[in-house]
């Protein structure tokens, strides 16, 4: 889902949700894009399993109730077909996406949206990111993947230096902050080309 504002005041709340990365990608100032991850189907299923469980383990605790018999992990491991096959049945798409990923597939959109403003094309692009784009480095960086029909490669740090460096965002220059590392990895610090990635810096504010 892609959401259009026109301050970053506006565009800053819609950035937060629990279990997701948000991003807001911002065209000259002139603009803003908001972007959020989404979890694969099975991240869905075992998220909701998982709370589920808590909850019932919770309500237990408070009405004195006996413990059931089997553990946490072991009532986990018996319903989890039937959550991922609930969560099958749904419209949800099986695939996941980083909020990067997110960015780069709704980039057509993206620019439409700002040559409809503009005339023109921007030329310069600022990302503020709740977390640092993931890395090879980290235990589960995004997969090799087609991206609004380019092949892309792994990790959303590599995936963010291929898209913007090249084709019609070449000539933009593209700044992308981060508030927090992510995965516990060292965060990046990228001067290439056009292209640079690095912390939020103190002077500008992101709740």
């Amino acid at each position: 889902m892609l959401v259009f504002r026109n301050t970053l005041t506006e565009a800053q709340p819609l950035r937060q949700r629990a279990g997701a990365v948000g991003l807001i990608l911002s065209l000259e100032g002139a603009r803003y894009y908001v972007v959020l991850s989404r979890q694969t189907r099975d991240q869905v299923a075992s998220s909701n399993l998982g709370n589920k469980l808590d909850l019932h383990r919770e309500l237990r605790q408070r009405f004195n109730q006996p413990a059931i018999a089997a553990t946490r992990q072991q009532e986990y491991t018996r319903l989890i077909p039937a959550a991922r096959n609930f969560a099958a049945q749904t419209a949800m798409d099986p695939e996941g996406r980083h909020a990067e990923e997110s960015m780069i597939e709704k980039w057509a959109e993206t620019l439409q949206n700002f040559r409809a403003l503009r005339g023109r094309a921007p030329k310069k692009a600022e990302v503020f990111l709740t977390h640092c784009p993931c890395q090879v480095a980290n235990a589960s960086p995004s997969p090799q993947r087609m991206l609004a029909g380019a092949n892309y490669p792994v990790s959303c740090h590599q995936k963010l230096v291929r898209f913007c460096t090249t084709g019609n965002r070449a000539t933009i220059s593209w700044k992308i902050f981060y508030d927090h590392p992510f995965g516990g990895v060292a965060g990046l610090n990228v001067n290439q080309g056009n292209l640079t990635i690095g912390r939020i810096p103190a002077y500008i504010h992101m709740p």
